[in-house]
């Protein structure tokens, strides 16, 4: 684990192909435990719908303003779970800027989200 995670601001793991569905448990850890970090990049990543939407239930309680997850092959239903983590949160979520550019995102999915 990283250790003196409470200064760093951005991280980016895009284009990482060591990057696996396992890494996502000890990022849901690092993201609750930094209390600096704004901007989190998982650009072209391989990861599952489940990995994603445990990722997205774990957002409301970090600091994060930044997230892109562009080029990633995200499903409905991960675009469903966002929304409601989205709609349930609140004032609490921090998120300013959200990148879901390449991605599976339809209609309905964009029209869920907000």
């Amino acid at each position: 684990m990283i250790k003196h995670k409470e200064h760093i601001q951005s991280v980016s793991f895009a284009n990482n192909i060591f990057f696996n569905n396992n890494c996502i448990k000890y990022l849901i850890e690092f993201l609750q435990e930094s209390h600096e970090l704004k901007k989190l990049s998982l650009e072209k990543l391989s990861i599952s719908d489940n990995h994603i939407i445990s990722l997205f239930e774990a957002l409301p309680h970090t600091k994060l303003e930044e997230l892109n997850l562009s080029s990633n092959t995200l499903t409905h239903n991960s675009f469903e779970r966002l929304s409601k983590v989205i709609k349930e949160s609140g004032n609490c979520l921090t998120l300013k800027k959200l990148n879901l550019s390449n991605t599976k995102l339809n209609d309905r999915a964009g029209v869920e989200l907000f």
